[in-house]
């Protein structure tokens, strides 16, 4: 049997799977439920600004709340790196908007532009990347694959700021 989740919700099933085998002792499951995490991670943003990749912070982490920190490599007017920056990204459930994203990240001078870039790509990621998955019991393997949404704005975004150097300008997006 084939499953399709969103990323943000195999993440959030996998992280209550696991803290339920953690409050049962289920050591087996809890491996197996750490590397499903660490694998789904890895689908997470990367790259583009976010070099170090994202990570799930699982000692913050529930299966209502995932918690994820990155950091951001800056640039200047000139293309080149002039410092990090490290933030929290909280998700939570939203009845009017599917999830919520938060984002606890420290800003400087005009860095509403950079928020707007994480929290588009953020949401891209979370919702348009669909894990699909299936489990074969007589070998105890599971099998998965991604699907992309291909109509995704962010895409778009994301494509122009690589080849723009990461300057981010929205009135290039065709809507």
């Amino acid at each position: 049997m084939e499953t399709r989740n969103p990323l943000y919700k195999a993440l959030a099933s996998t992280i209550a799977a696991r803290l339920n085998c953690i409050e049962s002792d289920n050591t087996e499951w809890i491996g197996k439920h750490h590397d499903r995490i660490d694998a789904l991670q890895d689908l997470l943003p990367s790259g583009s600004g976010i070099d170090c990749g994202t990570k799930v912070d699982l000692d913050n982490s529930t299966g209502e709340k995932i918690v994820l920190t990155a950091d951001y490599h800056h640039m200047n007017e000139n293309g080149m790196y002039d410092g990090w920056s490290n933030g929290t990204i909280t998700i939570t459930p939203s009845l009017a908007h599917t999830i919520n994203i938060d984002f606890d990240w420290p800003l400087e001078g005009d860095d509403c532009d950079l928020l707007d870039y994480l929290h588009q790509t953020y949401h891209w990621a979370l919702l348009d990347v669909t894990v699909v998955e299936s489990y074969d019991k007589e070998s105890d393997t599971f099998f998965a694959r991604i699907d992309y949404k291909e109509s995704s704005e962010i895409g778009r975004i994301t494509d122009y700021m690589v080849e723009q150097n990461n300057q981010f300008d929205r009135s290039r997006i065709k809507e």
